[in-house]
Formats: structure tokens, sequence, C-alpha cells
């Protein structure tokens, strides 16, 4: 029932679990929805990249800047 645009962040060193699960919620959301997959070499391998917080701020700021909110 979700109908906001959605941003998925997920580091890549999080596991092959929580990777599976991030792209099934994914593939399942209807709405505007965008999945981001962080590699370790630009440093956000980490859960939600917050090992990071430049990185997932200049990423979740690019995104919004991009859907206008």
């Amino acid at each position: 029932h979700i109908t906001c645009p959605v941003l998925m962040l997920v580091g890549e060193s999080e596991g092959a679990e929580i990777r599976n699960q991030a792209q099934e919620i994914f593939r399942r959301l209807k709405s505007d929805k965008t999945l981001k997959i962080i590699s370790d070499n630009r440093g956000g391998g980490a859960h939600c990249v917050t090992n990071n917080l430049p990185l997932m701020n200049e990423t979740v700021f690019h995104w919004l800047q991009e859907k206008r909110f």
C-alpha cells in the first residue's frame, strides 16, 4: 500500500540475505522506487551506508533533488 517514492540503500557487505530481502521488497513495491547497492570500494559497504555518512547524505540528497522534494 506504499504510494510515495522510495529510496532503498544497501551496502555491498551487508550479506547475501540482506541484499536478497532488499531486492524482493524492491520488486514488490508498486510505487516510484530506487534501489542503490553501494560498493565497498566507494566506502559504503555497511548497513544502509552508515559507515560513510557523507556518501549516504550525498546519495539521499541527490535522490531527493531528482524527485523534487
